[in-house]
């Protein structure tokens, strides 16, 4: 109960964001760099691609991180039997000219009949997952102005999108 209380508490509250300009080239290196370990001990391969390679987004750096870091961790989690394991760590600027940020992985994907649920917090697939990431994820890019989305099929993979 204790546990279930922290989680909650982590959901609900939330501090205001802290904008500042974020080199996403850097933001996306930073974030391989601590996941290494999991992704070599997995044979992950990650590749990054931003274009322009100079983009900046305004954002606060501590909730991107945690929302990429919770990204990446389901996507080594999506790659664990997966024969081609990768991840790509992509942005762009949409037909806005605003920063579009994406996970892309090539796992098993998720279910179409789950689809609708994987935002509910409390939410889990996985034996030792809490359903909090990606809800907390979604709250995240909310008060940061904008939205988390994704796009799978079952064994294609799925693409985790941040809208800013």
């Amino acid at each position: 109960m204790i546990d279930f209380v922290k989680k909650f508490r982590n959901l609900t509250l939330l501090p205001k964001p802290v904008f500042s300009p974020i080199p996403v080239l850097e933001l996306f290196k930073s974030i391989e760099r601590l996941m290494s370990n999991q992704l070599n001990n997995q044979n992950i391969s990650v590749e990054i691609k931003v274009s322009p390679s100079s983009l900046v987004a305004v954002l606060d750096k501590g909730m991107i991180e945690q929302i990429l870091l919770n990204l990446v961790s389901n996507a080594i989690n999506a790659l664990s039997a997966a024969p081609n394991k990768k991840i790509i760590l992509s942005a762009s600027l949409d037909d806005n000219q605003r920063p579009l940020i994406q996970v892309i992985d090539t796992g098993c994907g998720i279910p179409a009949d789950i689809q609708d649920k994987v935002f509910i917090p409390f939410f889990t697939t996985r034996k030792d997952g809490s359903g909090v990431g990606l809800s907390l994820s979604r709250q995240l890019a909310r008060l940061q102005g904008g939205m988390l989305t994704f796009t799978s099929k079952e064994s294609e993979g799925a693409v985790f999108t941040i809208k800013l």
